[in-house]
């Protein structure tokens, strides 16, 4: 999963992302619906909340981009000058290295 805060990045007022990572879900122990909860009148979340005996997923966090010193190793930066370095989640109108 790649998940990032939004507002920030090329062309916007602020260039610096505040989130910015790739997670890897484990389902090792997590409870499976299929069967039970996935058709059109069945709900794991009535009202928002999981019901007891669903065991849900859980999210890992494997990558950061956000950290200024491992983005150097690659010529890349998080935040400040709006060039070809910047890392944003979209950079086609910014030029490759």
């Amino acid at each position: 999963m790649l998940s990032r805060d939004s507002d920030a990045g090329a062309s916007l007022k602020f260039s610096e992302s505040s989130f910015r990572n790739i997670g890897v879900f484990d389902i090792s122990m997590a409870t499976d619906i299929k069967g039970k909860y996935d058709d059109e009148t069945s709900s794991v979340a009535p009202k928002g909340v999981l019901v007891k005996e669903v065991k849900p997923a859980e999210v890992c966090d494997w990558i950061d981009f956000n950290l200024n010193d491992q983005l150097k190793r690659f010529r890349l930066h998080n935040g400040g000058a709006q060039d070809k370095s910047l890392l944003v989640s979209c950079s086609s109108s910014l030029s490759p290295l």
